[in-house]
């Protein structure tokens, strides 16, 4: 996440030479190791009043994916002439969104950014002779979720709660 040129607006003395900084905020993300395209939230004063009148109280995606991790797919053949199979298969998806709520009247504003995530892996593994085929098949499947709260109330002075959860993971 990036900000530049809000000082003013959160009580702060602007430093000398930066009055000319425009107001700007936005995130930029890396995904395994790859950076991704920065986000613009908003960049100058007029930007600014914008996204704080338009922004929708439901969560917005940022950034929904979905990765495969793992597709492997083996033979071997056993010296005692049995055949075994293997095979796997696993994919993420991820999902990134958040909220904004801003109150000029009742001078605060509230943020919620959840990064959701699942994870799905299947597979088999068979044994093959000239006599019979037998084999398993197993699934393994997780969803997780972090939330990041933050509240700001700039009433008197500026006040801020910033809390982050992690709800209970599930694992099948």
């Amino acid at each position: 996440i990036f900000a530049a040129g809000l000082e003013s607006l959160l009580g702060e003395e602007v430093e000398a030479g930066q009055e000319d900084v425009e107001a700007t905020a936005g995130i930029s993300l890396d995904l395994l190791g790859v950076s991704l395209r920065p986000i613009s939230f908003f960049t100058g004063q007029s930007g600014l009043m914008s996204a704080v009148w338009n922004a929708p109280s439901e969560p917005v995606s940022a950034l929904q994916t979905n990765l495969l991790l793992q597709d492997h797919s083996k033979r071997l053949h056993l010296s005692n002439g049995l055949i075994v199979e293997h095979q796997l298969m696993g994919a993420i998806s991820l999902d990134l969104s958040g909220s904004l709520s801003v109150s000029l009247w009742n001078k605060n504003a509230k943020c919620l950014i959840k990064n959701s995530a699942a994870v799905v892996m299947t597979g088999k593994t068979n044994i093959i002779t000239s006599s019979f085929r037998t084999g398993i098949d197993f699934d393994a499947s997780s969803l997780s979720r972090i939330d990041f709260q933050s509240d700001v109330d700039f009433y008197d002075g500026i006040k801020s709660c910033l809390q982050m959860g992690r709800p209970n993971v599930t694992f099948k």
